[in-house]
């Protein structure tokens, strides 16, 4: 076992990590290094958390589990706790944990170090987790054995994609997927009268990554995030953020960004992240003042047609659940949850009563928007 920290990982170490990322049971680019060491440099960390670490675990000299945490508190549960680091720019927060023979082994190993490096926690938070999997099953067993107790907080499914050849869930073609709606053909050829000639580039490469980030910059804060405050240009390190995970995905590959540009300026901008064989439809955003001709669902049509050129398995949509443009197109679902794991005498009780008290005084929660897809 060994703890790292994201601001003095050797050569060495990151070699490891994205080896693990490349051979890890459930591929998540948001667990690679060139999202996390960004995220953990940039963002704010409540001061009751401390700084982020790496927990990992390497046997005969191969990484094979590692797990970005926090110490303090978790969701304001009064139990001394771990947690895995979520932020809200991350998709996914499953552990990085090799696959096949390796994974019993590997999430044991994790579970042993958890208990090590946090020996007074009562409580073990993880959110944002798969459901169901290979991974989840050998962790959840893994805690379970460890004499861990799960309280199930938050539960949602989104909208994914999967293929077997080409096919897609629900029966229906990556063909026929892929084929714009005659209401949307007219939107495009509208779009291409008055703003055209529209152009798609693939902005993945390291030599146009970062001015295609700028433009996804601003017309994200020229739209109703902008207006709302929300922007990553107004929320403290995100956008300082975004810019080194573009430029250091594009740097290892794991970067798929497209512009769809009429004669003078984008009209949208898709960031997206590749891991295993897995792509996550990341960050969008596009020109409002053109929002009648939906150039953010136009410019999509070009990501599942790359998608559907590709071997990639999954289009993960990472998104809300009941999204009103992801849900219908992509047929699939990942249940996605938040877990408190807990152990010692009484706190269970702690977390159940925690999480009664959550349920009684949350708000309604708000209306999926379709601001942010065109």
């Amino acid at each position: 076992m060994a703890v790292w920290s994201p601001a003095a990982l050797t050569p060495r170490q990151q070699e490891a990590w994205r080896a693990l990322a490349d051979r890890a049971a459930c591929p998540n680019a948001f667990l690679r290094p060139e999202f996390v060491v960004p995220a953990a440099t940039h963002l704010p960390v409540p001061s009751t958390n401390g700084a982020v670490q790496l927990l990992t675990v390497s046997q005969e000299g191969r990484l094979l589990s590692l797990l970005p945490f926090v110490r303090g508190r978790w969701r304001r549960v009064p139990l001394p706790a771990m947690g895995a680091w979520v932020h809200d720019q991350q998709g996914l927060a499953t552990p990085l944990l090799a696959r096949g023979a390796d994974l019993p082994v590997a999430a044991s190993l994790l579970v042993e170090a958890v208990s090590r490096v946090a020996p007074r926690a009562r409580l073990l938070g993880l959110d944002e987790q798969t459901t169901g999997l290979p991974v989840d099953l050998a962790l959840d067993g893994a805690l379970s054995d460890a004499g861990w107790r799960s309280t199930v907080w938050h539960s949602y499914r989104r909208a994914l994609l999967t293929r077997d050849g080409d096919r897609v869930g629900g029966g229906a073609t990556l063909r026929e997927l892929v084929v714009e709606s005659s209401r949307l053909r007219t939107k495009r050829r509208r779009l291409d009268r008055e703003a055209g000639p529209l152009r798609v580039l693939d902005a993945s490469a390291p030599a146009l990554a970062s001015g295609a980030a700028e433009s996804f910059l601003r017309l994200e804060d020229a739209g109703w995030k902008g207006r709302a405050g929300t922007s990553m240009l107004q929320r403290p390190g995100e956008a300082d953020m975004l810019r080194e995970v573009v430029r250091r995905a594009a740097d290892v590959g794991s970067l798929r960004l497209l512009v769809l540009a009429g004669a003078d300026a984008p009209l949208a901008t898709q960031i997206d992240l590749v891991c295993g064989d897995t792509h996550f439809h990341w960050k969008t955003a596009y020109d409002e003042r053109w929002q009648r001709m939906s150039p953010g669902r136009l410019l999509l049509t070009h990501v599942l047609e790359r998608f559907a050129a590709s071997d990639l398995r999954r289009l993960d949509g990472c998104t809300v659940e009941g999204h009103p443009v992801l849900d219908p197109l992509l047929p699939s679902r990942r249940v996605v949850t938040s877990r408190a794991w807990s152990r010692g005498a009484g706190s269970e009780q702690v977390v159940r009563s925690a999480r009664w008290l959550r349920t009684r005084l949350r708000a309604p929660a708000p209306v999926p928007t379709i601001g942010d897809r065109g």
